[in-house]
C-alpha cells in the first residue's frame, strides 16, 4: 500500500513541473512553447534594446500568491533583463507564447501565460508592481532572490530567476 502512495506522490510531482531555463543562452528574448509530444520549443525571438522607454502608470495590480526559489540573483544582471521584459510589454504586448524569458547574463526575467497563446497582454507598470513586490519579500533590492508573483485573475505570472530553474509550474 505504501508502494502505491510512493508512486502516487512521484507521478504527481512530474505533473506539475514547469519549464526549465537552459543555460547558455544569449542574451535576448526567447518564446517558449511546448509541442504536440509535450517537449519545449524555445524560439529566439530578438536582441534587447538598452533604453528604457516605459512609462508610470497608476493601476493596481489585484493580489496574488508570491513565492521565493532562493536563488542568489546578480542584481546587474537582474535589472538588465528587467528593463528588457519592460521595453517588450511597454504598449500592453501581446503574449505570443505560453512563457516569454528575458536573458540578461546570469538572471532571467520571464512571464507565464495560462490563456491560449495570443489571447493575453503584459505590461510594463504589471511586471513593475510585481516585481517591486517580490523585491520585499525575496531577498532585498541590492540581493534579489528568485521569485514569481502569481496573478490567477489575470491568468499570468511575473518572475525572475536564475538559470536551470524551473518555472512556470502550473502551467
Amino acid at each position: 500500500m505504501q508502494y502505491k502512495s510512493i508512486l502516487s506522490l512521484v507521478a504527481s510531482i512530474s505533473l506539475i513541473q514547469g519549464f526549465v531555463i537552459p543555460e547558455g543562452l544569449k542574451n535576448g528574448i526567447y518564446s517558449v512553447n511546448k509541442d504536440k509530444n509535450g517537449n519545449e520549443q524555445i524560439e529566439y525571438v530578438s536582441d534587447f534594446e538598452h533604453s528604457t522607454k516605459s512609462k508610470n502608470r497608476r493601476v493596481p495590480l489585484p493580489s496574488g500568491e508570491i513565492g521565493c526559489t532562493g536563488a542568489g540573483l546578480d542584481y546587474s544582471d537582474l535589472s538588465g533583463a528587467q528593463v528588457q521584459l519592460y521595453n517588450y510589454c511597454q504598449s500592453s504586448a501581446t503574449m505570443p507564447s505560453k512563457l516569454m524569458v528575458f536573458v540578461h547574463g546570469t538572471a532571467k526575467a520571464y512571464i507565464c501565460n495560462y490563456a491560449d497563446a495570443g489571447k493575453n497582454t503584459c505590461a510594463d507598470h504589471e511586471a513593475k508592481a510585481a516585481f517591486a513586490s517580490l523585491s520585499g519579500n525575496c531577498g532585498n533590492p541590492s540581493s534579489p532572490l528568485g521569485g514569481w508573483y502569481f496573478l490567477k485573475d489575470w491568468q499570468k505570472t511575473y518572475g525572475y530567476d536564475a538559470a536551470g530553474a524551473d518555472v512556470c509550474g502550473n502551467l
